[in-house]
Order: structure tokens, then C-alpha cells, then sequence
């Protein structure tokens, strides 16, 4: 019974954990969220008490099963990551999930103070961090360009000399056609001085070139 009872806690402590840092991640749209780091945090806390138990009972290695959850973590790490364009995203996602695996067994050993202050860690880089970075000018952001125009020849000229003229690398410029509208397409990595800056000028282009709208987006 004492087993039952010590292994309902440590689940739902690792579930809580896990659910605390998916919640951030889910807050800010990353593709690991709420359930996965719950999930993940929940499996490798049942994976370590699973192998602390059978290795009791069968006398045999208590570290063969939890052994095996540092490769399985790093598979799916792996697949977090991806390539998008000349831009790699997904590895503070899978850093994150690396951590709450660590954080599950944890758990699972019965490590609940070093646990919780882990998750307090990770948490309070994800939320200050990103803010100190932003504030700092340091944080690179993807950001997607489309602008309205009825000239595009010489609206795409003039962008493409612009971006040339400020040093910034994007994804090859291209336009597209929407009924009777056309839309001239760009994405760039930039820091927000940057993006402002870019802005700044392109509004420049804008009253040349006969372009109606800019939109940006975060890619």
C-alpha cells in the first residue's frame, strides 16, 4: 500500500511540474505544449519507479529501464527541431523537453525539492529571459513581409536594393496575385531595431512605388 501511495504522489507531482512549464509553452504557441510536457513529465517519472521496482523485486539493475529514456527523449527532441528556410527553430522546444524529462526523473527517484526548484528555473528563464532579450535588442525574430502593390516590377527592384543596401539576408523575394491584386513576399531574421528600421524604410518605398498595404508578421 505504502508503494500504491508513494507512486500516486509522484505522478501527480511530475504531472504538475510538467504541466507548469507546458503551460508557459503553450502560452507562447511552441509546438510542445501543455499535454506533451505533462505527458513527457509523467513518462519518465513512471518509467524510473518502474525500473526502481523491478529491479527490486527481480534483483536485477535499477538504472536498465531509466536508462533508456535519455535516447527516447533525444528522438523526440530531434523532431522538434526543424529547418525553415535559413532559419533553425525548435531548439529552445527541444532543450525544454530535454529538462522536463530530467525534471520526471527526478521525481521518479523521489527528488521533490531539487524538482520543483528546477521547474521554478526553467520558468523563469523561459517568461524573463524572453523579456530581457527583447528589451536588449539581442532576440532574432522571423518576421514575414506582404505588400500590396499595383507596380511590381519596380516595388520588388527597389525592396531587393533596399534589403541589399541594409545587410539583411532573406528568403528569396517573390509576388503572388490575388484576383486583381498583387503581393510582393518576403521573410527576414531580425532583431526588433532592425525590423523598426526596415519598416522605417520601406515606408520610404511605399509613397515611391505605389504600394497600398504592409503587413508583418511573426513567422
Amino acid at each position: 500500500m505504502h508503494i500504491v501511495t508513494d507512486t500516486i504522489i509522484k505522478m501527480a507531482a511530475s504531472t504538475a511540474l510538467g504541466g507548469l512549464i507546458g503551460l508557459e509553452r503553450e502560452l507562447h504557441h511552441k509546438p510542445a505544449g501543455l499535454r506533451t510536457n505533462m505527458f513527457i513529465c509523467l513518462g519518465s517519472t513512471m518509467f524510473t519507479t518502474l525500473s526502481l521496482e523491478i529491479a527490486g523485486k527481480f534483483h536485477s539493475d535499477p538504472e536498465r529501464i531509466a536508462a533508456q529514456i535519455i535516447p527516447g527523449i533525444g528522438f523526440i527532441g530531434a523532431g522538434a527541431i526543424l529547418r525553415e528556410g535559413m532559419n533553425v527553430v525548435g531548439l529552445t522546444t527541444a532543450a525544454t523537453i530535454f529538462v522536463v524529462a530530467g525534471i520526471g526523473m527526478g521525481v521518479g527517484y523521489g527528488y521533490y525539492g531539487p524538482s520543483a526548484i528546477a521547474t521554478g528555473m526553467i520558468i523563469a528563464a523561459l517568461f524573463f529571459l524572453r523579456f530581457a532579450e527583447r528589451k536588449l535588442g539581442t532576440k532574432f525574430v522571423n518576421y514575414q513581409f506582404s505588400m500590396s502593390t499595383r507596380r511590381m516590377a519596380e516595388a520588388s527592384e527597389r525592396v531587393t536594393a533596399l534589403l541589399d543596401e541594409m545587410k539583411i539576408q532573406t528568403e528569396d523575394v517573390s509576388w503572388s496575385r490575388e484576383g486583381e491584386g498583387q503581393y510582393l513576399l518576403f521573410s527576414a531574421l531580425l532583431s526588433p531595431d532592425l525590423q523598426r528600421e526596415l519598416m522605417r524604410r520601406l515606408m520610404q518605398v511605399k509613397e515611391l512605388e505605389d504600394i497600398q498595404s504592409t503587413i508583418v508578421t511573426e513567422k
